[in-house]
């Protein structure tokens, strides 16, 4: 048979929302959040975000996507499980908040050993390497969005760049779905996510 990816997105922000959208013109998309408001109206094709392009592309009756609240459908059968949980800074602890991406990530491994995780949520430098070490056996990647809130879709089809924080054939594999959905020829850059982490912390800064 012929052999089809299949993705979760967790996180639907515009972030997430946005990718999950994008991916499933061509794979299969389940995306998984906890507002369960969100989940009907994205099930019902409405979008519980501003933003045109993703009231158009939920209106797209070849989209191959389902929103879920639970987290055993949405992960156990995944190749790839994309988090686009928040981050928040935290002023007075001078960090981010990396508890939800810490949640999901072992909610992930506790269901799905198999799959790649890729984390787009903001995070701070080392995370991911801490994660990795964490969950030994686990492929976790690090692979920053450069996206405008209102312009999320039109960024994602149109990127500058794509960064993918492992050099492996995991990463090899989840940069070719992100040039897949693209409209433009973008430069695939590979790198530790330790620089990923970094550039992506210096572009929000810049």
């Amino acid at each position: 048979r012929i052999y089809v990816l299949k993705f979760t997105v967790a996180g639907l922000g515009f972030v997430g929302l946005s990718s999950a959208l994008l991916i499933a013109q061509k794979y299969e998309v389940i995306a998984i959040d906890i507002d369960e408001n969100k989940i009907d109206s994205i099930n019902n094709r409405v979008s519980p975000i501003d933003d045109e392009y993703i009231k158009n592309f939920l209106n797209n009756d070849n989209l191959n996507f389902e929103a879920t609240l639970d987290k055993d459908y949405a992960y156990k059968e995944a190749d790839f499980i994309i988090i686009c949980a928040p981050t928040d800074f935290d002023d007075k602890k001078n960090s981010f908040d990396t508890s939800i991406v810490e949640e999901i990530t072992r909610d992930i491994i506790s269901i799905n050993k198999n799959c790649s995780i890729v984390i787009k949520s903001t995070v701070p430098v080392g995370f991911t390497d801490l994660m990795q070490k964490k969950y030994k056996n686990a492929n976790i990647i690090f692979s920053p969005e450069f996206l405008r809130e209102e312009n999320a879709i039109e960024d994602n089809l149109n990127p500058s760049r794509i960064i993918i924080g492992q050099d492996s054939k995991h990463g090899i594999e989840i940069s070719k779905v992100f040039l897949n959905i693209s409209n433009n020829d973008p430069r695939v850059i590979f790198m530790s996510s330790l620089e990923a982490e970094s550039l992506k912390l210096f572009a929000n800064t810049y």
